[in-house]
């Protein structure tokens, strides 16, 4: 077992940033958190060098882009796609529906081993506790997911929970692919702009079909954000989005 890229200790900060990558791969992304007083950690994700990095060396990056939260909050002035859509139910009040639906999520605690660390944050007043885990897995690639509880006494409805990860400013296309029966997988390309491109798939296995076959595979198309020569898949059955504001970077989600 090979030991994980890792940050040494800040001297200067004792809540300096953490550092998720898998050390194992020559082509591994690694994904930084800047722990944030009274808010979740704002990330950083890209290409990881061979030495690893230092905490100079993500101070600069700090400071030379504009990480986001793996999960953006209206409650804290993100007006694109937030990344919890939902609301609570009160059959006992009016009005019955639509309560509690920006949550501001404040962190209880955050673990890092290296290869995984885990944020847990909670909202009091709107009765909800949200873990928060991310993972380098084997190949490079970083996993993460969001856990969602409800700790009020009434049903909370969630529309949508999302997990969004900052782009480069040098992102400047969309891949997808798109097609039909015999003619699958044909290439797509879009230009990112400001606004929300978004890309759903709901079904990835046979299903039932009106017509004389019976059964049918339909198959979403995947997507590839273009960030200079290398490319990010998503599998399907999501819901993928790339949003980018006029005064923030662009942001991808699924």
């Amino acid at each position: 077992m090979s030991a994980a890229f890792s940050l040494p200790p800040d001297p200067d900060s004792a809540n300096g940033p953490l550092l998720v990558a898998w050390s194992d791969t020559l082509a591994s992304t690694g994904l930084i958190l800047f722990k944030k007083p009274g808010s979740l950690p704002a990330v950083w994700a890209g290409p990881m060098p061979a030495a690893g990095l230092d905490p100079a060396d993500a101070a600069a990056l700090l400071a030379a882009v504009r990480p986001c939260a793996l999960l953006p909050e209206h409650g804290l002035g993100w007006f694109g796609r937030p990344g919890l859509s939902g609301h609570r139910l009160d059959a006992g009040n009016r009005p019955v529906a639509g309560r509690d639906w920006s949550p501001v999520f404040l962190p209880t605690g955050i673990e890092s081993d290296g290869r995984r660390a885990e944020v847990c944050a909670e909202d009091v007043t709107a009765g909800l506790r949200l873990v928060t885990e991310a993972e380098a897995v084997p190949g490079g690639a970083i996993r993460v997911r969001h856990t969602l509880t409800n700790t009020g006494p009434q049903p909370y409805v969630v529309d949508s929970l999302e997990v969004v990860f900052p782009l480069p400013a040098r992102a400047r296309e969309v891949l997808d692919f798109t097609g039909r029966q015999t003619a699958e997988r044909i290439p797509q390309r879009h230009q990112l702009g400001d606004g929300l491109w978004l890309r759903e798939g709901r079904c990835c296995c046979p299903v039932r079909s009106a017509w004389p076959r019976g059964r049918r595979t339909r198959r979403p198309g995947s997507f590839l954000p273009r960030a200079g020569p290398g490319l990010t898949a998503w599998p399907p059955s999501s819901t993928v989005t790339c949003a980018r504001c006029p005064r923030t970077r662009a942001r991808r989600g699924r």
